[in-house]
């Protein structure tokens, strides 16, 4: 028996009461502080899957840096939500390696994607937008869609400007 059913038998049940609410404050810290050490956990784990895919990356080792930029979304969506600046962060990362391996149509929905997640959580004029924007227009450059360039460089300009 706990302490509070003992108190309860005694005729002391304001005292029950009491000691069942402290123990319920202490199960919901207990439980705060592991939520929060699973999260650092996934969050030291995403750092690390990104520093691993940008060592990749800078070696030129882009079809070898995908699975980990694919892991890396992954954990992002799944630790901090379909919206989160990971999130948005992993969809760039992940568009920029199909881009450099011409896989030009994998990387426009996750630029897209990670687009409107930047300008929801930072606002349309934020220079993590302007870089998205950047790098979309890079993949139009690649596939000829020169106009659709144009309109995403002049955006990002304006957006660089405004800084």
């Amino acid at each position: 028996e706990n302490y509070a059913s003992l108190l309860r038998k005694t005729n002391r049940a304001a005292e029950a009461a009491e000691m069942e609410a402290r123990a319920k404050r202490i199960r919901a810290g207990q439980q705060s502080k592991a939520a929060s050490s699973t999260a650092s956990a996934q969050e030291a784990r995403w750092k690390a899957l990104n520093t691993q895919l940008i060592a990749l990356y800078q070696q030129g080792k882009y079809r070898e840096a995908i699975p980990v930029a694919k892991e890396a979304l992954m954990v992002a969506e799944q630790a901090f939500g379909p919206d989160h600046s990971y999130v948005a962060t992993s969809l760039n990362n992940l568009a920029v390696l199909y881009g450099k391996q011409g896989q030009y149509a994998e990387a426009e929905p996750l630029y897209k994607r990670g687009l409107a997640i930047r300008e929801k959580a930072l606002g349309p004029d934020d220079l993590d937008v302007a870089t998205i924007l950047e790098n979309m227009a890079n993949l139009y450059k690649e596939t000829g869609r020169d106009d659709e360039a144009k309109k995403q460089l002049v955006r990002a300009e304006r957006i660089r400007a405004g800084q």
